[in-house]
């Protein structure tokens, strides 16, 4: 992989937050693939998900804490995203860690541990979060500017006729808003910005975003898609926008250093024909996978990193005697 040079030197320690809601055996085959010595490991389950135990993640677990919880109901473009996003955070921050990663359920790593951290520990103190442009879209203006209170119910059906009913009050009260005045950007002063909500931060603007929590609360709780905003928006009225690690808008571009296919799904879907593109992609991560949909490519990744990680560790151990 490109991202492999450098010195062995002793590794930073960082935490994994992981937010799923099913497919429980790749989560714990993702877990496997995350286990190491220098790594912690924070899993939300979906609370509208059956239920699931520690023991069960744990089970092939060798040197990593996992952490489970079940505390909140995620809805698609709710606030609930960004809450649950910001709990997991301070569940990590009760420990020091050099960097904090968020992953979803469908998330695979594409290269090592050691690899990993051999990346992050070159580029210390960079912050790995996605802007989609320079300035934040004007079309996106509205989500912000008016109340959305039936945002966690634009998809919570599975019946295309009820969303499309909840889309059109949901357009109503909209314009209900417009006509009255409305206007929430008046009382915020900051710049807003967006971009994908999966990043990879250092501990230390860890702590500067769960300290601005109240503020986010109240700006982005009646906000759309709230979970694709409210980081990048604290980071880029910080001092720490100053250490985004690549400041270009490509959609494949390496700050999110996470491989997602936009244009042959939404996102695509990898498998198993996919597997020597993924070897060649240079990123560390890709999204999405699913175990129901091709096992193999799964299965394969799986073993691949696994067996790399514990051939790192192997020959660690015997350049420390």
């Amino acid at each position: 992989m490109s991202f492999l040079c450098g010195k062995k030197e002793k590794m930073s320690k960082h935490a994994y937050l992981i937010m799923a809601f099913s497919e429980y055996e790749q989560l714990k085959m993702l877990i496997e693939m995350l286990d190491y010595p220098s790594n912690d490991i924070y899993v939300h389950i979906d609370k509208k998900s059956p239920k699931l135990s520690v023991e069960y993640l744990k089970e092939n677990v060798v040197y990593s804490d996992i952490h489970l919880f079940r505390e909140y109901r995620i809805f698609w473009g709710h606030y609930s995203q960004a809450a649950c996003e910001l709990f997991l955070l301070e569940q990590a921050l009760n420990k020091e860690y050099d960097y904090i990663h968020l992953l979803s359920g469908a998330d695979l790593p594409l290269c090592g541990q050691q690899e990993i951290h051999r990346f992050f520990d070159e580029n210390q103190g960079k912050e790995f979060v996605r802007y989609f442009d320079a300035s934040f879209p004007k079309n996106s203006e509205p989500w912000i500017k008016y109340y959305h209170p039936l945002q966690k119910y634009l998809r919570i059906s599975k019946n295309k006729a009820v969303n499309r009913s909840i889309e059109a009050i949901e357009k109503c009260l909209i314009k209900l808003q417009e006509l009255i005045g409305i206007n929430r950007l008046k009382n915020i002063d900051c710049q807003f910005q967006k971009g994908t909500n999966w990043f990879s931060i250092t501990g230390e603007f860890a702590k500067y975003v769960v300290g601005k929590r109240s503020w986010i609360e109240r700006v982005f709780t009646n906000t759309r898609s709230s979970d694709e905003m409210f980081l990048q928006t604290v980071l880029c009225n910080s001092e720490y926008d100053a250490n985004r690690f690549e400041k270009t808008y490509e959609t494949d571009g390496l700050t999110g250093i996470r491989y997602i296919d936009w244009n042959r799904g939404k996102p695509y879907t990898f498998n198993i024909q996919n597997y020597q593109e993924l070897m060649d992609c240079g990123f560390l991560f890709a999204r999405k996978f699913s175990i129901s949909k091709d096992r193999m490519i799964v299965e394969k990744l799986h073993d691949y990193i696994v067996e790399i990680n514990h051939n790192s560790l192997a020959e660690n151990e015997i350049n420390s005697k």
